[in-house]
């Protein structure tokens, strides 16, 4: 692993607090909950000046030697890359809006980021982030898939480990979940077409 990189903990820390790191790795602890927005917007703030930006779930297992800098090569300033996860990548699924799916070990261009004014599509805690890119990568075909690239998703919906509260979408006796897909579903309707023309006009004066 050589590219730098950073492990967000929120609310759960007492889990982690014997992890080790590789030595251009670094922690941060949040004591409360802020599910994946609030890591997003954390790592943009520690990085503001990062030319690509990766997200990694803990239970995505790297197995190929180089695959952050793997990654971080195809998305280049402007796509989205994704691993081989032995999960959706077997299934051959590509997106309504067009290209594969995203699997595991996703890597955003900073520019594209940029581009569009977020990471994190706007209103939402977690529910809805892969959509929306998904969707605007899908319909400027910005997606890149590597099967050589090998990050093994150990979801619990293959049975590869059990269930635990981290997959629960209710939180603080609150379905988050739900909230965040209808913010999306708005988006879709509404803005999806007019960020996706954004990053296309960009891209155009990049050229």
């Amino acid at each position: 692993m050589t590219s730098q990189g950073l492990v967000y903990v929120d609310e759960t820390v007492e889990m982690y607090q014997d992890i080790r790191l590789p030595p251009n790795w670094e922690i941060h602890y949040e004591p409360e909950w802020g599910s994946i927005a609030a890591a997003m917007h954390y790592t943009q703030a520690r990085f503001p000046d990062a030319t690509q930006y990766g997200w990694l779930a803990d239970d995505n297992i790297p197995r190929t030697r180089a695959w952050d800098k793997t990654l971080e090569r195809a998305a280049g300033d402007w796509c989205i890359s994704c691993a081989r996860d032995f999960w959706l990548s077997e299934t051959g699924w590509r997106h309504p809006t067009g290209g594969p799916c995203f699997t595991a070990g996703l890597c955003w261009g900073a520019k594209v980021i940029k581009a569009v004014g977020w990471w994190v599509l706007p209103g939402v805690r977690q529910g809805g982030i892969d959509g929306a890119w998904n969707d605007l990568a899908g319909l400027l075909r910005l997606t890149r898939y590597l099967p050589n690239v090998e990050i093994e998703h150990l979801t619990w919906k293959l049975e590869k480990r059990g269930k635990d509260e981290t997959d629960e979408w209710v939180k603080h006796g609150q379905n988050y979940i739900d909230k965040d897909l209808a913010t999306y579903e708005t988006w879709a309707r509404w803005q999806r077409r007019k960020d996706a023309d954004k990053i296309r006009q960009a891209m155009r004066r990049d050229r």
